[in-house]
Parts: structure tokens; C-alpha cells; sequence
């Protein structure tokens, strides 16, 4: 199987890298096509990027200055993992620092993560600090091509290396722990046609209300919190088949067969 995920806007690149999956560090795969995307972005002032990114000054500004310092080959003293540079609440999840080598293996090719910036990198692919949503609309023109958005340009590319991934793997099951602003970039139908099936994975709180009905619902900071939990506990168990998935042993978030699908699988945390 492959899981995906999307990214996080805070980031840290302050840390020494942990000494145990120094061997895994890697360049990004499509660094030619983030410099393009780069000097797009590079152009646009402060006041455009708070427009664009509905951000406050003081974090248009940053990210101003992360596009200009920016570089294609990058200094190793600016670059981190994406896995540790990343540390929202997905990612306050992850052991990584105590991952064995076997689980390192196993996340560097097992796990995805979708980048508005990058396309697709590992866990361990290394990146430089930088804020670009996949879902900003933002039309642009890069080698006399006109896209429409990021969406646009990364498509046909991460739909191709997905498949790749897949064969590579020998596996046509994609396990999405992704927010749909990142997993819509992937083109489904042809992914359909490569007979690749992609399974949802949801969290959802039931609670009754006041007339005895049930409600399910999700509540964004436990969903967040859960797909870096079952990530990172997919990794120490080195976890092989959709069926495994569904022991994932929470215990809050228990698996629903009832509300789950051949293409979603529901976790279900039962609240009085």
C-alpha cells in the first residue's frame, strides 16, 4: 500500500537531524519544476501574497523572504526532512527520532506526502522552509504554458508518479489520509484505469443531541491528530494490507464496519 498525506504550514528547521534516519535523507523529485513555481512566486509583493494566501502581514512578509532566499541547490544548513521540518498537528505525532531502520525503509516508501510546492516527496525528502497551499487560486504562465493554478500544474505529473510508486510497490491500493484541498490533484479516473483504488480514511465523533438522535460529525483537530497517529503507528508495525488498518488500535476511534466502504474506511469515537 501507499498512504498520503498533505503538509503543514508551521514548520521548524532548527533541530539537528536524529542520527537514525540521516541514511534516508534525500533531494526532492521535481526540483525543476518548484524552481519554475518559485519564480512565479518570487515576483509577488507582500500586500499580493496577503490577498492570495488570506494571511496577515507579518506572515506574507516571511513568506516573501522565504521565496527570495530560496534556491535550487540549496545550502545543507537551510534544508531539513520533511517529516521533522514539519510540525503540525499531524506530525506532532510521528517517533521518528526512534524509527528502526526496518520502519525508516518502510515510511521512505510506503508514505507521500503531497506538496503545493514540491509535488510528491518522502518523509525524508529534504526541503527548504516554505508556505504554498495547493488550493490558492493563482493562474500563472511558465514557459509560454498558461495554468489555471497549482492544480493545473501538478496533476499530470503526480498522477504519473503515483502509478509509478504503485507498480513499484506492487500494490494498486492508496490508502488517503490527505485533506481533499491535496488529494484532488490526483486524476482518479486515470488512476481508475490503472485499476489503483484509493480508500478515504475518515474520523468521526457520534454524539446524541437533545432529541435522542445520533450525529456524526468530524471535529478537524481530532481527524488531524488521528491521521498522524495512525501514520506513525502504520510505520512502527510496518502495517501491509487494508485489512491491518482497520485493527488500528485507538482508544477512542474504533473501526466502524457499518459505516465503512470498499473506498472508505470510518473510525468511529462513541461519546456520551
Amino acid at each position: 500500500m501507499l498512504f498520503l498525506l498533505s503538509p503543514s504550514k508551521s514548520q521548524d528547521f532548527t533541530q539537528d537531524i536524529p542520527k537514525n534516519i540521516t541514511k534516508f535523507v534525500s533531494n526532492t523529485e521535481f526540483m525543476n519544476k518548484s524552481s519554475e513555481i518559485i519564480s512565479v512566486y518570487k515576483q509577488f509583493s507582500t500586500e499580493y501574497l496577503m490577498k492570495i494566501f488570506s494571511v496577515s502581514e507579518n506572515i506574507a512578509s516571511l513568506n516573501v523572504e522565504r521565496f527570495a532566499l530560496w534556491k535550487k541547490n540549496p545550502e545543507i544548513t537551510n534544508v531539513k526532512p520533511a517529516i521533522q521540518a514539519f510540525t503540525g498537528t499531524v506530525y506532532n505525532s510521528f517517533e521518528y527520532e526512534k524509527y528502526s531502520q526496518e520502519q525508516c525503509e518502510y515510511a521512505d516508501k510506503n508514505l507521500k506526502i503531497i506538496s503545493g510546492l514540491y509535488g510528491i516527496i518522502s518523509p525524508f525528502s529534504q526541503i527548504q522552509p516554505y508556505r504554498l497551499e495547493m488550493g490558492i487560486r493563482q493562474s500563472f504562465t511558465i514557459n509560454n504554458i498558461e495554468y489555471k493554478n497549482l492544480y493545473d500544474f501538478w496533476k499530470p505529473t503526480l498522477t504519473k508518479k503515483i502509478t509509478t510508486d504503485c507498480k513499484a510497490n506492487n500494490t494498486n491500493i492508496i490508502i488517503n489520509l490527505a485533506s481533499v484541498e491535496y488529494s484532488k490533484v490526483l486524476d482518479k479516473k486515470k488512476l481508475i484505469q490503472e485499476n489503483i483504488s484509493i480508500i478515504d480514511i475518515d474520523f468521526k465523533i457520534l454524539k446524541t443531541d437533545i432529541s435522542g438522535k445520533e450525529i456524526l460529525k468530524t471535529v478537524a483537530i481530532y481527524a488531524k491528530k488521528q491521521r498522524g497517529k495512525i501514520m506513525n503507528w502504520a510505520i512502527k508495525n510496518v502495517i501491509e494490507t487494508v485489512e491491518d488498518v482497520t485493527k488500528y488500535p485507538d482508544e477512542n476511534f474504533i473501526f466502524s464496519q457499518k459505516n465503512s466502504t470498499n473506498k472508505k474506511l470510518c473510525f468511529i469515537w462513541k461519546q456520551s
